[in-house]
């Protein structure tokens, strides 16, 4: 039990991190609040497993299909919360974490519009970036902002950036299974995002 939501975690995943990762969220929900001037509903339960085995395991019980993904957002149904594998490094499941939240309360502020998945990914990703340049570890997270505006860079160098109409359905993101090309999805968007919140 934590002051802001219930944590359930496998085996493979220390109860500390499951702890830590209850203060993330609680840090993550008062900085969207404060920069964006919204927060869910509710905040979510999560879900913690402790490798991508465990988390298909987990996935199929609730009904959800997954593929690359190491973290999804469940809003309603059996178990709504936040489910995530934790076999990465401190501040890439904080980034998981971020992320799922961050799709969790775009979706809520739609208010049932669908929005193209560029827009609902590049903004959980501008987000986990964003908070992650403030987090404890600034430093790993400012390589992944550079990582991916390289990645779209180079994309658009060689001309294979692809057009943002190509990425407006989350069934064919989703669908994805080249890991260069997921790579290049997700920096695509990110760099929209990013552009249009500076301009």
């Amino acid at each position: 039990s934590g002051s802001v939501s219930e944590t359930f975690y496998s085996s493979l995943v220390p109860a500390s991190l499951a702890v830590d990762l209850q203060a993330h969220l609680a840090w993550v929900v008062g900085q969207l609040g404060q920069d964006l001037g919204v927060r869910s509903r509710q905040i979510p339960d999560i879900y913690l497993a402790g490798n991508d085995s465990l988390l298909k395991q987990v996935a199929l019980a609730t009904g959800t299909t997954i593929g690359f993904e190491d973290g999804f957002y469940r809003s309603s149904g059996i178990r709504p919360g936040i489910y995530m594998c934790t076999d990465f490094y401190a501040t890439g499941v904080r980034s998981i974490l971020t992320h799922e939240y961050t799709h969790l309360v775009v979706q809520e502020a739609a208010q049932g519009k669908r929005l193209p998945a560029w827009v609902a990914e590049g903004i959980a990703r501008d987000t986990e970036l964003r908070l992650g340049l403030r987090g404890a570890r600034p430093d790993a997270t400012l390589l992944r902002v550079f990582n991916d505006s390289d990645i779209a860079k180079d994309a658009a160098i060689s001309g294979s950036l692809p057009e943002l109409t190509a990425l407006e359905s989350q069934s064919n993101w989703n669908a994805q299974t080249d890991p260069a090309l997921i790579r290049i999805q997700y920096a695509t968007a990110y760099m929209a995002v990013r552009y249009l919140a500076e301009t």
